[in-house]
């Protein structure tokens, strides 16, 4: 109510004061507010019957333009503007030839001073904001060229003057007339708005993958969607893995790279396969996260070229992985082009800190990573919403495909996600060799109980600590608990939550665990600690011979009683308070391999600080060694030293988490 009484003083200064700087008299003014109506949708009524006769027999689409682009949830520029206006026609030459010199000149020349223009056009229902140009960090647009009226028009956004005025548009006569002279429907508009920020992108991309196009394209609805889009969208991803080139992960392990910094975005992928191209997997990775279903149609459907069985099962799931509604139409879509007992070679992510990892191919028939992918999508659902659709769709697979009671794959705890992957006796080997670091589970989805009406389960049957390569059996007991678990929680919560049922499976086991099998397990893994949020054993101690459970208040005083014995000088005869002053020789085993560990952690994390920082622009380098980088460390007492290292920490941190958490 504030708001809209604020708004309505300001529409009436603002009126009042061009009548002001006409030279109307104080007596005008006064028979000016006195006319003012106090309704909004009234007051918004008398300013468009003010409105200039020219451009009101004139209109620019621009209103229903940045109407479209405030309903899609994106800020749109005088640049984006002034191309959009420009009509698809043009718009298709210039994407097709591109914005040379002459095209660029002619542009300046009609951005100069635009802003005033699109506002009183848009009956002062809008407003602009020039606050970008005060971010250095921005680029020149376009990079190295003097044209001051385009850079100035790509960072001027525009925005309706309060909600209030957006919904008068569309909820009085009056504002919905407005909307229509502008002479296109929402989705042209969309169409137009996509096309220009695919040319803003093609001269000039910060980024290696335009985003703004794409999230046009989403908005976009599958039945009005024209082979036009497709061919954007296409020569997006081509221009995406051209300038920041995508190794899929069988590549990568032929050459045994280790990670690459600056890797596409695509190498952060749920999933990849094989038996497509490269290209194909980096459109379709694209295509999933920005959800362009109407994209996938135009590939997958006719008059698209035929689709073979590896490009529409992996379709199938990468779909059931991210989105896991909405199958029953994917599935009829392919119905044509899958095979349900077909191999299926495919590579899942397992991990993604502090490097994405994939599995070796798993080759297993179609259904089998369908149901995987359906599990999943099901139990990484809270109880209450969990789709029923889920698993009906569940039952487009013929029984008589089937030909196995059950599933075998692997559960992940990776941090914050959780992974499945469907193994094989030969990919199984490499997979517990490359996730030695993080707590795995082996599990059998149960296929009878997956079909139908039934709730999808796992069956637990074996477990392996992070920081060991053994698995140690699943009992009964612990099966039943873990399944009763994950039954009434979303598989995240019920990872965290698991810790409980997993100590004794470590207690029970200790004759098959050295010292420093012991250390690797309260180690966990590289990190240690720094995200140790949501991982099931991240509370654990080693106390009176056995692991146990405990608060954080605990750890601490833990863990500086264990430091103590790294240092003899601190200690009396290596006993262990805790066993009644009892030696206890395999406490003392495991906190040296600690300290080990801890020390290899500081490397690895100085190691990447440094490297992080050598990839930096001149500015922000610059900006890192003010503020404590690496050549200050160097002349710094030790607690500035430790401070500037955590500080190079945090910004490593910032960096993985804006890189991986983006693309899950």
């Amino acid at each position: 109510m504030a708001d809209g009484v604020f708004l309505w003083a300001a529409l009436v200064a603002g009126d009042l004061k061009i009548a002001a700087d006409q030279g109307d008299s104080e007596e005008d003014l006064e028979s000016r507010l006195e006319e003012c109506p106090a309704e909004m949708n009234d007051l918004f009524t008398f300013l468009l019957e003010k409105q200039d006769t020219f451009y009101a027999k004139h209109p620019k689409p621009y209103l229903a333009l940045i109407y479209a682009s405030t309903k899609a949830g994106q800020e749109v520029s005088s640049l984006d503007l002034l191309l959009a206006s420009s009509g698809h026609e043009q718009l298709k030459e210039y994407f097709a030839s591109g914005l040379n010199d002459s095209r660029l000149a002619a542009l300046d020349s009609s951005a100069s001073n635009l802003e005033a223009n699109i506002v009183a056009r848009c009956a002062n229902l809008v407003e602009y904001d020039r606050q970008h140009l005060l971010d250095y960090t921005h680029p020149k647009f376009p990079a190295g060229r003097p044209y001051k009226s385009l850079n100035i028009a790509r960072l001027t956004v525009f925005r309706f003057i309060h909600r209030i005025a957006q919904d008068f548009l569309v909820e009085s006569r009056k504002g919905a007339a407005l909307l229509r002279a502008c002479g296109i429907f929402d989705q042209d508009a969309l169409k137009l708005l996509m096309l220009s920020s695919a040319i803003i992108s093609a001269v000039h991309v910060p980024d290696p993958i335009a985003q703004r196009p794409l999230r046009y394209a989403g908005c976009i609805q599958r039945d009005l969607w024209t082979p036009d889009e497709t061919d954007i969208v296409d020569s997006i991803f081509a221009k995406a893995q051209a300038q920041n080139p995508w190794s899929p992960p069988w590549e990568l392990a032929k050459a045994e790279h280790t990670r690459n910094s600056t890797a596409s975005d695509a190498q952060f992928s749920l999933l990849c396969c094989p038996q497509i191209s490269t290209q194909e997997n980096v459109a379709h990775y694209y295509a999933d996260v920005y959800c362009l279903s109407a994209y996938f149609e135009s590939k997958l459907l006719p008059p698209a070229s035929n689709v073979s069985n590896g490009l529409g099962g992996f379709c199938l799931i990468r779909w059931t992985l991210k989105h896991g509604n909405g199958m029953d139409d994917l599935i009829r879509m392919l119905k044509e082009h899958v095979s349900w007992t077909q191999s299926l070679t495919l590579c899942y992510k397992l991990r993604h800190v502090p490097e994405t990892v994939h599995s070796p191919p798993v080759s297993v028939p179609l259904w089998q990573h369908m149901y995987i992918a359906a599990a999943r999508s099901y139990l990484v659902t809270a109880p209450a919403t969990r789709p029923s659709s889920l698993r009906s769709s569940l039952g487009h697979i013929p029984l008589s495909d089937r030909g196995s009671p059950y599933v075998e794959c692997i559960l992940v705890i990776s941090l914050q996600h959780i992974y499945m992957c469907p193994t094989t006796s030969e990919t199984m080997v490499s997979i517990e060799k490359i996730l030695s670091s993080t707590d795995l589970f082996k599990v059998r989805v149960d296929v009878c109980e997956s079909t139908g009406v039934g709730t999808i389960s796992l069956d637990f049957r074996q477990y392996s600590p992070g920081g060991v390569t053994q698995f140690f059996e699943i009992d009964p007991i612990v099966n039943h608990a873990l399944q009763k678990l994950f039954h009434t929680m979303a598989m995240q919560e019920a990872c965290t939550c698991c810790g409980e049922f997993l100590v004794p499976i470590l207690n029970q086991h200790l004759d098959r665990l050295a010292a420093a099998e012991i250390a690797q397990i309260l180690h966990g893994s590289p990190l240690f600690g720094l995200w140790s949020e949501g991982l099931p054993l991240r509370n654990m101690i080693f106390p009176e011979g056995e692991f146990r459970l405990v608060s954080e208040v605990y750890i601490m005083a833990w863990e500086e009683q264990v430091k103590s014995r790294t240092h003899p000088d601190r200690i009396k005869n290596n006993e262990e308070p805790d066993r009644g002053g009892e030696a206890d020789p395999l406490l003392s085993e495991v906190a040296k391999a600690l300290e080990s560990l801890r020390r290899t952690d500081e490397q690895w994390w100085e190691q990447e600080r440094l490297s992080y920082c050598e990839r930096l622009t001149d500015d922000e380098s610059s900006s890192i060694q003010e503020d404590g980088g690496r050549e200050e460390t160097k002349k710094t007492p030790d607690s500035t030293r430790r401070g500037s290292r955590l500080e190079g920490i945090s910004i490593l941190l910032f960096s993985f988490e804006s890189k991986y958490n983006s693309q899950i």
